[in-house]
């Protein structure tokens, strides 16, 4: 598998991409095709006729693999030439299925020649996802996907000279995304933010490093006012107020070379790798640590909790690579593997507090994408779908990339069964309404909070809005009297209108 960091750096075209995982991952369609040609066309269906609604197809209900054929309300078929009436209408006939606890969306691909799509990041809140669609040629554009407007294409930092766009990051609410931009489709990259649909240069840093490959906007924090990165091997730190800023290295390793992949929610720590120093953490105010874990060659730090204090990274040892979790009090933890013992894993994301955390498996037949929680260890993600109703047909998660901050909604790519070598996806684990992990009230008496949608909203009082402390959304006898203790002394509310 080639995480988001390798697809960057020019590991990107398909010729490419398929020597890296091999022929596995693009099966022909000549072999079983009445099976996948079937698939795929209830997959259209489910895509033209589901998304309004949420609702998928159980193509179970017309698709055997046992049998080698369809199968609908006694009738079976073994060939899909022979009995393509049948078939189209035991599909007509099929009804959707409601309430599906979990249930797999794709996301598809923006029009134009594009071949397959890879997602990225998903928002704290769920609703937006973003990634690239690929080209032959490394040629891709970046993309922002929502279960209601389906999958856009986001604008050229310059249009008509831009080959090469990837989207890695989105903030919160889904208004700002971070990635970068070519003009020569995988090398010489600018890291570029858009919010709200337009697009800015981040600039770049140690332009003088004759083995630069540009620069590259990784992570985002979640008001989308802090971006982290990568620039021409300078890890870096953007605002708005500061423009693009190295990360210190750790004290006695002069001119270490590192990567900022993630940043905390809260915009308080930096996580990433220092080559030969290890895995990074870096608070501002004090000064960067970094470490290996015990025993290993390389390690790095990829995902970090909303309050910087749960780490989750990859560290290499001689037969392979796997995950930790590091807490400062606890230090290193090793997440284990599944059942089979084989392979080596890739962490990519965690939830917003920590308790969950989602990656790649590589088993000996493929990739899997696979999530961890300290209860149940490692599992297969299509095993957790499948035991919660979802019907998966022939689909083949390779990959999960990133998950919301409630852990219910995941992202990654998988293997699309119909003529798309890969199909981002969105795994909806439930269809409960998305909550905050760890409530809504910041502290602040003159906000309002409430949470939508799994993302904390912190609204200010409306103008003589004074009681309760937090405001009730209405100026009424109850504030009055709040005014009133206020000039006595008595102050029920800090809250100034």
């Amino acid at each position: 598998m080639i995480s988001r960091y390798d697809r960057a750096r020019g590991v990107t075209s398909f010729t490419r991409l398929r020597a890296r995982v091999g022929t596995t991952c693009h099966r022909a369609v000549r072999r079983r095709q009445s099976r996948r040609a079937a698939c795929s066309l209830l997959q259209l269906i489910q895509k033209s006729f589901s998304r309004p609604f949420g609702v998928p197809f159980h193509c179970e209900r017309l698709y055997s693999a046992e049998r080698g054929g369809f199968a609908r309300d006694g009738m079976t078929t073994t060939s899909w030439n022979q009995h393509s009436f049948r078939l189209l209408i035991s599909i007509a006939t099929c009804s959707p299925v409601l309430g599906e606890q979990a249930r797999l969306e794709p996301i598809g691909v923006l029009p134009g020649g594009y071949t397959a799509s890879f997602a990225f990041d998903i928002s704290a809140n769920g609703e937006v996802v973003v990634g690239y669609c690929d080209a032959t040629g490394n040629v891709g554009q970046a993309f922002r996907w929502t279960l209601k407007d389906g999958i856009e294409a986001l604008p050229w930092l310059t249009p008509g000279v831009d080959q090469r766009s990837d989207a890695y990051a989105v903030s919160a609410d889904g208004s700002v995304i971070v990635g970068r931009v070519s003009q020569t489709g995988g090398t010489n990259s600018t890291a570029v933010r858009w919010e709200n649909g337009i697009p800015m240069s981040l600039g770049a840093l140690c332009t003088d490093n004759p083995y630069g490959s540009g620069s590259y906007a990784w992570d985002v924090s979640s008001d989308g006012q802090i971006v982290v990165g990568y620039s021409n091997s300078c890890g870096f730190r953007w605002t708005a107020k500061t423009g693009i800023q190295p990360i210190p290295t750790p004290a006695g390793f002069p001119g270490t070379s590192c990567d900022a992949r993630a940043i905390s929610g809260d915009g308080t720590t930096i996580v990433g790798s220092c080559g030969a120093c290890g895995a990074y953490r870096w608070t501002e105010g004090a000064d960067p640590q970094s470490q290996h874990f015990p025993g290993a060659v390389y390690t790095v730090v990829t995902a970090v909790s909303y309050d910087g204090q749960v780490l989750f990274g990859n560290y290499n040892l001689p037969f392979g690579t796997r995950s930790f979790r590091w807490t400062p009090s606890e230090g290193f933890q090793d997440l284990g593997q599944l059942p089979d013992q084989s392979g080596s894993t890739n962490v990519e994301d965690c939830s917003s507090d920590g308790s969950m955390v989602v990656g790649t498996y590589y088993a000996l037949d493929g990739d899997n994408a696979f999530v961890w929680s300290e209860s149940t260890g490692l599992q297969s993600l299509r095993d957790i779908l499948t035991d919660g109703g979802a019907e998966l047909c022939d689909w083949r998660l390779w990959n999960a990339s990133s998950v919301s901050a409630n852990g219910t909604r995941i992202v990654g790519y998988a293997d699309d069964p119909g003529p798309m070598l890969y199909d981002g996806y969105v795994a909806f684990l439930s269809d409960a309404p998305m909550e905050c992990c760890n409530g809504c009230d910041d502290g602040n008496s003159c906000t309002a909070d409430t949470c939508v949608s799994g993302f904390c909203e912190h609204t200010p009082v409306v103008h003589g809005d004074l009681a309760p402390c937090g405001g009730d959304g209405k100026v009424d006898i109850d504030d009055l009297i709040s005014l009133l203790e206020a000039f006595k002394g008595n102050s029920l509310c800090a809250c100034t209108p």
